[in-house]
């Protein structure tokens, strides 16, 4: 028993370096496995918790003419279980260098009584009060006003009020400020009228069990239609997270990388083992000679290898639960979730699973190992040669011998040459999606051609602005745009709420390009986006209704644009069919030079105050294409942690490959040197192995990524894209991984080559 303790601390001592690899491979895998399961578990049951508390609406309709003091009054409605009330209000909220941040208003009926879409409490007052608001919490970041001081808001013509800042909310149905560069507050009704008068009033319908969505609103319209009031819009879609379905896909494809991730720790691991026992060949050899069994010489192999194995599934499994716990809290934050129950402990079949896979990765090169014969062994050292793979007559001699030697094993290549491939295609389709995302956004912008785009909440007095206008230095050209929110009844649905824009006749800011059918030509006729008929199924020639206050018109869609979000074009004829004076020029869409952006946006809402309107919102192109950056670049870099998880497996694989065909390599080294093979020639010979793989893995990773990133874009554009969206190949991406292969390579040979170099000529010549 001593004797064989010995010999396996004795193995473990002169067979470190790829003890290391062992151990590191293993407990990578596994705390990838730890941290993928973990955060699934904990976000896939978290944001449908934080969900589920705001109790989201399943139906909505809104109204106007509605006081919201009659709404105890109201009868039941049937195959409506509960209701609520809320009045929104897109206003802006004043900063201290003049600039206006976007805030969404929410008027509340009762706070401690919220039936639907509820936010919750955090700190300060509740509720807040007469005068009072509460802001979200995801924007104090945003927020400039310490708490108990004064807001600026801002809405409409001439309508300049202030809230004060009572205290803190959170809204579970909300992305996060940060990231939309917007407040959300939340006041009382009384408040809400006291600041903006009567407001359009939206009912949430929480359904009865069973009960059918449209029977539901079709009952309440008709109850408030006899109240006096005039329904304006029906939405029967239920709310959902703003980013849940992206961040389960996110976490789908980490949960699939980590996987493979394990699975090739696994090969890594087996193929550490095989030539750690292929170094010992014939010592086994000997042993089996002189009358050791096999299941003591592989009990004392086994024990020798479990030992650093064992060591790293322990450590991946607390490595793997520190990386879950950081995941999650960033996760949370980008997703604005409480966590109300982080603890995911690692459950006892994750752990056995790794333990498994290790174990069986370690006996398969023992049993083949012990499977040979005595005499085999003994003859030729157990060390098996074959045919190179690959071969290129015209490289030098030594480039030739680094080549055939890199593919001299095409189990051990096969192993290194895919775990290098996963890493290279994980990074590469990660880059490739982030650069999709960013060049919808840039033709987005291209097909504009305006700097800066400010809507108003009421038609200016025109003369007043454009002498404004045309006094602001740096503002090169502007036009007045024709854009107001319609109530759209399209097929398959009773009504949207969607922007109807109406370019100038001879605008040269730039229309959206048409993919289908033609632009608007005739009165009643309209454009849509794109991704609003994919997701409605709406064809070319389709009929609608537009709706705008009082005034409806019957329209045909003639086709279809590709523009960010959902949207209506048309033309003048048809835009004058809905719309008064009041609803004409309500946007300026200018161009200006991009360094002077922010100097030109404020000057141009001075002008729309000065000309008795209000600037609801300002857009440059610049702040946009950050904004949209920031947003992609949040879960790109979510990405990268499973990408950077196999780019180390990979690694290892690469040094372990590259270890053991030296090792085995070892008397024809020997001989190079003694023929007068210098210290660069052998690194040359080393680093091209290395070289070779690495070069090899990168035109797989490049192949791979395309197929995986056109996957990943149809996916995106079907489920979570506003605009239509092409593949982008990011060539810089492809750089960067150039180098960190030829980076990994380099380290991967540097070891082998130096040992190599420091052992005698001599005792390499005898090298068994």
């Amino acid at each position: 028993m001593m004797v064989a303790l010995r010999k396996i601390l004795g193995d473990l001592r002169h067979a470190w370096g790829r003890i290391l690899l062992l151990f590191v491979a293993v407990a990578l895998g596994q705390a990838a496995m730890v941290a993928s399961n973990s955060t699934r578990t904990v976000i896939g049951r978290e944001i449908p918790r934080n969900f589920a508390s705001a109790s989201p609406s399943d139906a909505m309709v809104e109204v106007t003419g509605f006081d919201p003091a009659n709404f105890d009054s109201l009868p039941p409605a049937a195959g409506v279980s509960r209701l609520d009330i809320v009045a929104p209000l897109a206003a802006r909220y004043r900063l201290a260098n003049g600039t206006w941040l976007p805030i969404m208003l929410f008027g509340r009926r009762d706070f401690d009584d919220l039936r639907a879409q509820r936010v919750f409490h955090e700190s300060g007052a509740w509720p807040p009060g007469r005068g009072g608001v509460l802001i979200e919490r995801s924007g104090l970041s945003l927020l400039e006003t310490p708490e108990g001081g004064e807001m600026q808001i801002g809405f409409g013509r001439g309508a300049l009020s202030r809230l004060r800042y009572v205290g803190v909310a959170h809204d579970p149905m909300q992305a996060p400020s940060y990231q939309e560069g917007a407040l959300y507050g939340y006041v009382s009704l009384e408040t809400m009228r006291e600041l903006a008068g009567e407001r359009p009033v939206q009912f949430l319908i929480m359904l009865d069990a069973g009960a059918n969505a449209v029977s539901a609103t079709q009952a309440l319209s008709a109850i408030l239609s006899e109240r006096g009031a005039r329904v304006t819009r029906v939405s029967l879609s239920p709310p959902s997270h703003p980013h849940g379905d992206l961040m389960n896909g996110l976490l789908l494809l980490l949960a699939g990388s980590t996987v493979l991730s394990f699975i090739l720790a696994l090969f890594v691991s087996a193929s550490i083992v095989s030539s750690l026992v292929q170094r010992q060949q014939r010592q086994i050899g000997v042993l089996r000679a002189l009358g050791a069994s096999r299941l003591r010489i592989a009990l004392s192999y086994l024990a020798f290898a479990l030992t650093p194995a064992l060591a790293g599934i322990g450590a991946g499994v607390w490595l793997g639960g520190r990386a879950a716990a950081l995941l999650e809290q960033v996760i949370a934050w980008e997703l604005n979730l409480t966590i109300v129950e982080a603890a995911a402990p690692t459950p006892g079949w994750l752990i056995a699973v790794g333990a498994a896979g290790v174990v069986a990765a370690i006996i398969v090169p023992i049993s083949a190992s012990l499977a040979k014969p005595v005499r085999a062994i003994l003859q030729d050292g157990g060390i098996e040669g074959t045919r190179a793979w690959l071969r290129l007559p015209a490289l030098a001699p030594i480039d030739q011998m680094a080549m055939a030697e890199a593919f001299r094993r095409p189990v051990r290549t096969t192993i290194t040459v895919v775990a290098l491939t996963i890493a290279g295609a994980s990074l590469l389709t990660s880059a490739n999606t982030f650069a999709s995302l960013m060049g919808v956004v840039d033709r987005f912008l291209a097909a504009r051609g305006d700097d800066i785009t400010t809507t108003m909440t009421d038609t200016p007095d025109v003369a007043a602005l454009s002498a404004r206008l045309g006094a602001i230095d740096g503002l090169e050209r502007y036009e007045l745009w024709d854009v107001r929110s319609v109530t759209a009844s399209l097929p398959g649905t009773p009504g949207m709420r969607l922007p109807l824009i109406s370019p100038p006749a001879d605008s040269e800011m730039g229309r959206p390009a048409i993919l289908s059918g033609r632009a608007p030509a005739a009165a009643g006729e309209i454009t849509i986006s794109q991704v609003l008929a994919d997701r409605l199924h709406i064809p070319v020639g389709a009929e609608a209704t537009l709706a705008l206050d009082d005034r409806s018109t019957a329209a045909r869609v003639v086709g279809m644009h590709d523009e960010w979000g959902m949207s209506l074009w048309t033309n003048e004829a048809t835009y004058a069919l809905l719309a008064g004076p009041a609803d004409r020029s309500r946007q300026i869409r200018t161009q200006a030079p991009l360094d002077r952006l922010d100097e030109v946006s404020t000057a141009i809402e001075q002008a729309v105050l000065a000309a008795n309107s209000f600037p609801s919102n300002t857009t440059t192109r610049v702040g946009f294409r950050a904004g949209m950056l920031n947003h992609f670049l949040n879960f790109f870099q979510f990405l990268l942690v499973g990408c950077a998880a196999a780019a180390i497996v990979g690694a290892a694989a690469l040094t372990a490959t590259i270890s053991s065909n030296v090792l085995e390599r070892t008397r024809e080294i020997g001989v190079l040197r003694t023929l007068g093979a210098t210290w660069r020639t052998v690194f040359r010979l080393v680093a091209g192995q290395a070289l070779t793989l690495a070069v090899f893995s990168l035109v797989l990773a490049i192949v791979v990524s395309v197929a995986l990133s056109m996957v990943t874009v149809d996916m995106l554009e079907a489920n979570a894209m506003p605009m239509r969206m092409d593949l982008k190949v990011s060539w810089a991406a492809i750089g960067i991984w150039f180098v960190a292969s030829l980076v990994i390579a380099l380290l991967a040979a540097i070891g082998p080559a130096l040992r190599i170099q420091a052992t005698p000529i001599r005792q390499a010549i005898a090298h068994d």
